[in-house]
């Protein structure tokens, strides 16, 4: 009698897959038609929306996001009295990840993997019309009419401001824990730049159309100042590509599962973003935000 083959991944790959494809289907279920100022739209539940992001980089955004949705602001006050803020971060079951989708200058998607959590950082970083009212963390687990209204209404954000000094601080933090040398002037580096305390952000649900159109970079305010940047091929010495030439090799090895874990994905042309990388080489005043490149990158993944 022949013995049965198992595959190497057990019954763990088989839930995984299961769970990603009733995922999917879920959120297909919550692609629901509303209509907006009179036009035809539909959910895009895992998304959230937020305008008002032209003076604002990617790295910005995420820690924008991250401030509300993944970190605890503690108060502490030195031996003087002097007031102290210290972040923690939340424990890691209670993180969400999320990645950043650029649309056009002034307005992004922020996508997560499930409806509940898209709802849960819509409710942690809006103001609340009623501070005195607990925030639902949870959506209704059938979509009601006046759920839906309530989650497609605009509403400002809650402020930038103090995601200000919380990026500074973590970017502080990473340089000291990567490097020997502590930066001179520490207390300047803290310092908020001008005019960053001005920036009002807006927040909703995401709908399908909120989408950057074919060929954005012609409508990038940027781009028509200063054009595009030139590509210039990678140049390679020869350690460089005997390693690039032992991934390839290496390739054939890896999981051949690992697409179908991802499920099915838009078309590329959907994916590829090309504000992803919007100002990452930018000084940090928005004032200077034009005298820098912006490259043309990829989506990345946060």
């Amino acid at each position: 009698m022949t013995t049965p083959y198992v595959a190497p991944y057990g019954g763990l790959l088989t839930k995984t897959l299961d769970d990603e494809k009733e995922r999917e289907e879920k959120l297909k279920e919550q692609q629901i038609n509303v209509t907006v100022n009179d036009n035809l739209e539909t959910l895009r539940p895992e998304s959230i929306f937020i305008k008002g992001v032209d003076n604002l980089s990617t790295d910005d955004l995420k820690f924008f996001i991250d401030y509300y949705l993944n970190f605890e602001t503690i108060t502490k006050h030195d031996d003087e009295g002097n007031e102290l803020l210290e972040y923690v971060a939340k424990p890691i079951n209670d993180q969400l990840t999320f990645k950043i989708q650029w649309i056009n200058d002034t307005s992004i998607n922020v996508v997560f993997k499930t409806h509940e959590e898209a709802f849960k950082a819509l409710s942690a970083i809006s103001i609340s019309s009623n501070p005195n009212e607990n925030q639902t963390i949870s959506p209704p687990s059938e979509f009601t009419s006046e759920y839906i209204a309530d989650i497609i209404q605009e509403r400002e954000t809650k402020p930038y401001n103090p995601t200000i000094q919380f990026r500074k601080k973590q970017n502080l933090l990473n340089r000291l824990n990567s490097s020997e040398e502590k930066p001179e002037n520490v207390e300047d580096e803290l310092k908020m730049d001008e005019d960053e305390s001005a920036i009002v952000l807006y927040t909703r649900q995401s709908l399908q159309n909120d989408r950057k159109v074919k060929n954005a970079s012609a409508y990038s305010r940027y781009y028509l100042l200063h054009g595009e940047p030139e590509r210039k091929p990678k140049r390679f010495n020869d350690r460089q590509r005997q390693q690039r030439g032992n991934r390839r090799r290496q390739s054939n090895d890896e999981d051949l599962f690992a697409n179908k874990i991802g499920g099915n994905r838009r078309a590329r042309d959907d994916e590829d973003d090309l504000f992803a990388d919007k100002l990452r080489n930018r000084d940090r005043s928005p004032g200077r935000e034009q005298t820098r490149a912006r490259s043309r990158s990829p989506m990345r993944d946060y």
